[in-house]
């Protein structure tokens, strides 16, 4: 049988589970009590409705539970257990071939005028204002060249891995590489000789929320 947190009020919502009074196995007989239950409005012993045996403990101590939420299970005399029931298991159900957007191996990209596109050289990446093929890009960062500072021959001024070639032996300008600035490790919080942690009770840390919403929302 499925034991269920009670209602105890219109508005208490939940409660936590302060400390179990059975343990798993435990023979337990009507009315015997069972849990106890921390809420923002009263502390109580929870009985157990039936007698039985508890086959399993669900809501741990210390755990919050709405009102009506399931917190452990008592076996009945006559009664068979809930884990011994079968679930029905569902058919496999065949799954629908998707052919849609198949990836087409071995096919050369077009370029615009239909020819085959070099994605090496032809493909154009913009850098800031300009335009720089790849080849280009990947040249000039290899020396760390300046672009800005290379005059193109290429159509309408493009760059061309023949002009990097250039700069880089008449030794144009170039970019100094980039160096990481030093990082300095966070130091670890030391915890103080007089600082002490005490773990909060149900009930404590009811008191803690309430003060909270208190501060913040009147």
């Amino acid at each position: 049988m499925k034991i269920e947190l009670p209602q105890v009020g219109e508005s208490v919502t939940e409660g936590v589970i302060g400390k179990w009074l059975k343990q798993i196995g435990d023979r337990v007989e009507k009315f015997d009590p069972l849990v106890e239950v921390v809420t923002d409005k009263v502390n109580m012993e929870m009985p157990s409705p039936v007698s039985g045996t508890l086959s399993s403990i669900i809501a741990q101590e210390g755990e919050t539970v709405p009102m009506g939420g399931l917190i452990a299970e008592i076996e009945v005399e006559g009664e068979e257990p809930a884990s011994a029931v079968p679930a029905p298991i569902a058919a496999p159900q065949p799954q629908a071939v998707n052919r849609t957007g198949e990836l087409l191996k071995d096919v050369a990209p077009v370029g615009p005028t239909g020819g085959v596109l070099n994605m090496e050289t032809d493909t154009p990446v913009s850098s800031g204002r300009k335009r720089y093929s790849p080849a280009v890009l990947r040249l000039a960062g290899e020396h760390n060249v300046d672009l800005s500072h290379v005059n193109g021959s290429g159509m309408n001024g493009r760059i061309t891995r023949k002009d990097v070639q250039q700069a880089i032996d008449q030794g144009v300008a170039t970019t100094e590489p980039a160096t990481a600035a030093p990082q300095t490790a966070p130091r670890p919080a030391v915890p103080g000789a007089d600082e002490e942690r005490i773990p909060l009770t149900p009930i404590r840390r009811l008191i803690a929320e309430n003060m909270v919403k208190s501060a913040t929302l009147i």
